[in-house]
């Protein structure tokens, strides 16, 4: 159970890490307060909201974690830029044929 938590603080200290990194406006705040972005071809939506969560299975744990990521996209959370430059820490690489390299 303790390697369960220092994962789950890793976790915790390489997203924020990411946040402070890649200081970036999510989805949902730019959908609803699109008038302030300066551009006129978009037309802010102050009532959207995400769509209701979809029940998926896994290949492995990775897979998970990249589709956790990937909800957090369609959820209106955050862009795929942010969950590509924060699913792998720092100085970590992925197994070759993992399917996640870059």
């Amino acid at each position: 159970m303790a390697l369960v938590n220092f994962a789950l603080a890793d976790g915790y200290i390489a997203r924020f890490d990411a946040k402070y990194d890649f200081r970036f406006w999510r989805p949902i705040t730019a959908i609803r307060r699109a008038a302030e972005d300066g551009n006129d071809a978009t037309t802010a939506d102050e009532s959207w909201l995400p769509l209701p969560g979809v029940t998926r299975h896994y290949r492995s744990f990775t897979h998970a974690a990249w589709e956790n990521g990937l909800s957090r996209v369609y959820g209106g959370i955050h862009f795929l830029r942010a969950v590509e430059d924060g699913f792998m820490p720092k100085g970590v690489t992925c197994q070759k044929g993992s399917g996640l390299e870059k």
